[in-house]
């Protein structure tokens, strides 16, 4: 197990994560609750290289696979390997699995993530564009609560954000 990735699929309640071999292709999957606690228990088995997804909760488990010295790589879902086209089934464990496959061959697109010392913790970062916030109309990388509208980009106005013209 000298060579072992681990790529979790990060969800918001559940994650599944994956412990893949490249030399005998191996693998182990695991399905815990997405918290602090249990994703710092699973990442204390001996592993190489953590693998997961830019998501909403890339920055803390950024953090956390840090914290306890390991090699974490933020994958863009953006690219070719991510279009699920011809797919008769996509599940959480096809993720994990894609992923740790992805990872072996060095072909993940890695998103950086910002250290948190150069944050509002309230808004995010301020020296990058921004999309428009619902708390307070600022926004940034991972680590933001972005405000998007049900397209998966920027609201046209405030309105559509908080479903009436009344201020915060």
């Amino acid at each position: 197990m000298a060579n072992t990735i681990l790529a979790a699929d990060l969800g918001k309640f559940n994650s599944v994560l994956c412990w893949y071999e490249p030399e005998t292709r191996s693998t182990a999957f695991r399905t815990v609750r997405t918290c602090e606690e249990e994703l710092r228990r699973e990442l204390t088995r001996p592993v190489v290289q953590v693998v997961f997804e830019a998501c909403s909760q890339a920055g803390w488990v950024h953090d956390l696979c840090e914290e306890l010295k390991l090699a974490p790589l933020v994958a863009s879902t953006t690219g070719a390997a991510w279009q699920w086209k011809r797919v008769k089934r996509k599940t959480d464990r096809d993720d994990a699995f894609k992923l740790a496959r992805l990872a072996a061959v060095g072909e993940i697109d890695c998103v950086p993530v910002l250290p948190w010392a150069g944050l509002d913790p309230r808004c995010g970062p301020t020296t990058e564009p921004k999309l428009n916030c619902n708390r307070c109309g600022d926004a940034g990388t991972t680590r933001t609560h972005a405000g998007l509208d049900s397209r998966g980009g920027p609201p046209n106005d405030a309105v559509t954000l908080r479903g009436s013209s009344s201020p915060i």
